[in-house]
């Protein structure tokens, strides 16, 4: 083979280990940052599609992060991280939603750990 065929085949090995659409690829990022009794978020509305929420814990008491969308039974969430740490959740966000973020440990949802996410349209 010679060695304008080797370049051809090297050529249409990268193209096609080359995502489609490298702009899915790339998720939206929103840190979630929970402390008695609160989470705040970096953005409350995020595009649909692949997200990395970033969950760091600044209280003094141990939390963990559920998310779930609004009409939707399913919840996904990272388990119960100490004072200091940060753990992430990599999910998809769907479009025209809402999510509910929340510490699932003892009453702490009651006494104000929760937080709102909306999806927007993508431009």
């Amino acid at each position: 083979m010679g060695a304008r065929a080797v370049a051809g085949v090297l050529c249409l090995g990268l193209l096609a280990a080359a995502p489609a659409d490298s702009a899915e690829q790339v998720p939206d990022r929103v840190m979630a940052r929970g402390s008695e009794f609160n989470i705040v978020l970096s953005k409350t509305k995020l595009k649909p599609g692949r997200v990395n929420v970033q969950f760091v814990n600044a209280g003094e008491d141990p939390h963990d992060l559920r998310l779930q969308r609004v009409g939707d039974e399913t919840e996904f969430g990272v388990g119960e991280i100490g004072p200091g740490e940060v753990e992430n959740l990599d999910t998809r966000l769907r479009k025209h939603s809402t999510y509910v973020l929340w510490c699932s440990i003892a009453d702490h949802r009651q006494r104000g750990m929760e937080a709102t996410l909306r999806t927007r349209k993508r431009r």
